[in-house]
């Protein structure tokens, strides 16, 4: 039995119990045992519910750790990359040679070519700006003003929401 199946019926017996009050011994017996077993089956399904909320949240904390570990690791590998590459290319530079053939494969000078560096951001007129992408709002800050005065901003919307808490 489903967990939305168990509740309603609870809710009936519940009620059933509260409503009708029976006054006959094996009624309100039968109603009891009811009650009993359908809070059994509902506290075992919350309880089932729990540790698999629990278990894909300490599932998505390990993938969490094991994805900064592999970022970490992929940047020392580029970090690395750069400085062999940085390395070789000076080396060439240095011997005089653009060109070294290896049984490993080529590694060869291009011709030199001028490119444009930012120094200073703030300096480059607006003509020669990207457009930047829209700024988000200041959802924190809404939120603070509409706790104090109640009032919601244009293009925004109060939306009730509950929580669950597991502990």
């Amino acid at each position: 039995m489903k967990l939305y199946d168990i509740a309603p019926e609870l809710r009936a017996v519940s009620d059933q119990l509260a409503e009708d009050r029976p006054s006959e011994a094996g009624v309100l017996s039968h109603l009891l045992q009811e009650l009993d077993a359908l809070e059994w089956a509902f506290e075992d399904k919350v309880a089932s519910l729990i540790m698999a909320i629990n278990e894909r949240k300490a599932e998505a904390a390990a993938i969490k750790v094991e994805i900064d570990r592999l970022t970490a690791r992929r940047q020392s590998c580029l970090k690395a990359h750069e400085g062999l590459r940085g390395y070789l290319n000076s080396c060439l530079a240095v011997s005089g040679k653009s060109s070294i053939r290896t049984t490993t494969g080529t590694a060869s000078l291009g011709q030199p070519v001028e490119k444009i560096v930012v120094r200073n951001a703030a300096d480059v007129p607006d003509e020669w700006r990207k457009d930047p992408k829209p700024p988000e709002p200041d959802r924190a800050r809404m939120q603070e003003a509409y706790d104090k005065t109640g009032e919601v901003q244009s293009g925004c919307e109060v939306e009730t929401t509950r929580t669950l808490r597991i502990t």
